[in-house]
């Protein structure tokens, strides 16, 4: 098939979950059909560093890079392109309408889109363009990777900031979620596949939207790099990996530094805590040098972390879909302990392939088990790994994505 791919930042260098995944999925697809990327650039428009991307010697063409920061305005055709795409009376989420601009209106637009089979794109933000062009073009698929279920955790979050009484947020989060859902309700519908990376996420949108075209593509890691780890130097230390700007991640390192790790030092005097990830909140790095506290801040490779820790922690407490790292630590065979939400989607067995606790000292003394015994820790090393290879290695995502893209294109000669 002939794919367009819209993205809402570039997959690569892939320095998160998120990333990993877009990466993951367009190098499965261009192996075995023909790709073109048009993507905004990342948050700080820095330029493009695609030479070391081996999947671009894959696509149809180079990839079309978007910077998000421009004064550009219409064209003549991307105006007409834009008027396609159908309002909403509530308005757009801000999730999506942040990703409205004109110069991706007019790059997708100067494309001559009767040379496409399909739409592919990854995440909510997107959907608008993709609209717009089935508007235009009525024969083609659209496929839409959302990851997560956005609606989902809006609401999460709503409950969140209740119990916290941060009234403005909860405001701003009740408004969000009723676009959201609204959103959804409109445009998924439209959509000939929607992917998500949970079966719990599934039966949740199947209700709303039609179980017919919802697709789980679990998320995946690459279970041969990460048992090529050597785990043979470990050190008493607890890993966290995770982008602290983002608060539901923020969140669960302050429960953890606050409430989880004081009784672990307690315990284990010599134990150490690395928050490996983007730092910028103050607090932060204002724990880094205190109390066995590392805060490294953005990382070029969490190799060396997963290498050297001795557990990983994942206090989550608001989220959707299936955790990354947590998978990686898995992966690596690296202990995990988390939280029933942390756990959430991921086919684990509690005190088999991982650990869950939700309070304080529940969450402790599990931490404190692995941190002193090794024969515990080598069987949740050797299970976790097992799990990854067997339920969350790349040929699983890859036999989802190409049947997917298979009965799509079985359906379309057919019609």
């Amino acid at each position: 098939m002939r794919i367009l791919a819209l993205y809402p930042f570039l997959p690569y260098p892939v320095v998160s979950g998120a990333a990993q995944r877009g990466c993951y999925v367009l190098e499965i697809l261009a192996s075995r059909h023909d790709v073109t990327l048009v993507s905004f650039a990342g948050q700080d428009d820095s330029p493009a560093e695609l030479s070391s991307w081996n999947a671009c010697s894959l696509f149809a063409r180079e990839p079309i890079v978007v910077p998000r920061q421009t004064d550009e305005r219409l064209s003549a055709e991307g105006e007409r392109l834009r008027a396609l795409r159908r309002r909403s009376r509530l308005g757009l989420p801000e999730g999506v309408g942040f990703f409205d601009a004109e110069a991706m209106w007019n790059r997708i637009a100067a494309l001559d889109v009767r040379q496409f089979d399909a739409v592919h794109v990854r995440f909510a933000g997107m959907a608008p363009y993709a609209l717009a062009l089935k508007q235009a073009a009525p024969h083609l698929r659209l496929i839409i990777d959302l990851d997560d279920n956005p609606s989902l955790l809006l609401y999460r979050g709503l409950l969140n900031s209740r119990k916290k009484f941060r009234l403005r947020m909860f405001a701003w989060q009740m408004k969000e979620m009723l676009r959201t859902f609204a959103f959804e309700l409109a445009a998924l519908r439209r959509f000939d596949s929607v992917w998500i990376c949970s079966d719990i996420d599934l039966r949740r949108m199947s209700d709303r939207i039609g179980s017919g075209r919802i697709l789980v593509v679990e998320n995946v890691v690459d279970a041969q790099r990460l048992a090529s780890i050597n785990r043979d130097n470990v050190e008493p230390v607890a890993l966290m990996i995770a982008d602290f700007n983002y608060e539901p991640n923020r969140a669960g390192a302050e429960f953890f530094v606050a409430k989880v790790w004081p009784r672990v030092r307690s315990a284990v005097p010599e134990a150490r805590l690395w928050l490996v990830g983007k730092n910028s909140p103050s607090q932060i790095q204002e724990w880094s040098g205190k109390e066995g506290i590392l805060a490294t801040g953005m990382v070029d490779d969490v190799g060396h972390y997963l290498e050297h820790a001795m557990i990983s922690v994942a206090p989550i407490f608001v989220g959707s879909g299936t955790k990354l790292k947590i998978l990686e630590a898995l992966g690596a065979g690296l202990p995990v302990v988390t939280t029933t939400m942390g756990a959430e989607g991921i086919e684990a067995r509690d005190g088999i392939d991982l650990q869950i606790a939700d309070a304080p000292g529940d969450f402790a003394d599990r931490c404190i088990r692995l941190l002193t015994d090794q024969r515990l820790r080598d069987r949740f090393a050797a299970s976790g790994r097992l799990l990854i290879k067997e339920r969350y290695d790349i040929p699983v995502m890859s036999r989802a994505v190409l049947k997917c893209y298979e009965a799509l294109g079985n359906r379309a000669v057919e019609q």
